[in-house]
């Protein structure tokens, strides 16, 4: 093997690497906003950035989640605008999932 492929493929190693410790939220803090959320169980009190961190701390370390469902909306030149992400086996789960998401939220009001 060349020293030039030799180098390539240490420098393959060492990305793969840092992406594996980037890519892992097992020991990510916690995050102001949860701290703040915890004790208010107020959904203005953290950002949508910190339920995602949350999430995928629980995730890495060991929640079985089978099905999701995001919604999100930002502004774009003025206009409001609604998006959505899943990871679900069927639109039929994703739809349950946000039913009693929505009914969840009701009774908590």
């Amino acid at each position: 093997m060349s020293s030039q492929s030799e180098d390539q493929e240490n420098a393959n190693i060492e990305m793969l690497r840092r992406i594996k410790e980037i890519d892992n939220f097992k020991d990510h803090p916690q995050t102001i906003g949860e701290i703040r959320s915890d004790k208010s169980d107020n959904a203005r009190d953290w950002s949508p950035r910190d339920a995602l961190i949350t999430l995928l701390r629980r995730i890495d370390n060991g929640l079985d989640v089978h099905s999701v469902v995001i919604s999100y909306a930002d502004t774009e030149e003025g206009e409001y605008r609604v998006h959505y992400l899943a990871s679900s086996a069927s639109r039929g789960e994703a739809l349950g999932l946000i039913t009693r998401v929505t009914w969840l939220m009701n009774e908590a009001m």
